[in-house]
């Protein structure tokens, strides 16, 4: 269904982006960076793209080139908390504990950050610590439950299946 909808308007960013991290989270990453790459031909600022073909490379085992997409989303969105997430669990991946966690700090130590949960939730998993993931994902729901906007724990539910991805590289979530 998807498909045919960006077929019906093929430079739709976020239809096709949309597209791409359903490609994802069913595990055909190779289809998934496509349709993310021709998201960033259209246009290269899009960084919600540069954000979720992170996830894409790094589930296909591509690190290198995982590297290179927080970089240009953290220059159009250096505030937003899963750009944040993933600038500092790649800098902690390869091997920059310090300017990870810094920038972690800096992040929670923010009066003006939005969503810690979700950035957390982010560095974690892409981290590899599951148990620390969990908690910031506890928090999220916590936060859904108190009033928090449908958007918001709907974008938690999408992180959930990433992470479980992540981790399960086998399972397929639809």
């Amino acid at each position: 269904m998807l498909e045919k909808v960006v077929e019906s308007d093929p430079l739709n960013l976020r239809s096709r982006s949309a597209l791409g991290n359903h490609l994802t989270i069913a595990g055909a990453y190779d289809r998934a960076i496509h349709e993310f790459r021709r998201v960033l031909d259209i246009d290269d600022n899009a960084w919600f793209t540069h954000a979720a073909l992170v996830r894409s490379y790094l589930l296909k085992g591509m690190l290198p080139e995982a590297l290179r997409c927080p970089g240009a989303a953290y220059r159009l969105v250096p505030w937003h908390a899963i750009v944040i997430g993933q600038v500092a669990a790649l800098l902690v991946r390869t091997r920059d504990r310090h300017g990870g966690e810094a920038l972690v700090r800096e992040f929670i130590d923010s009066p003006s950050s939005r969503s810690i949960s979700v950035g957390m939730l982010f560095y974690h998993v892409m981290c590899e610590e599951t148990d620390a993931a969990a908690g910031w994902f506890e928090r999220a729901i916590t936060m859904a439950g108190a009033g928090w906007n449908h958007e918001a724990a709907t974008n938690h539910r999408m992180i959930a299946r990433v992470g479980l991805v992540l981790q399960q590289p086998e399972r397929i979530l639809c």
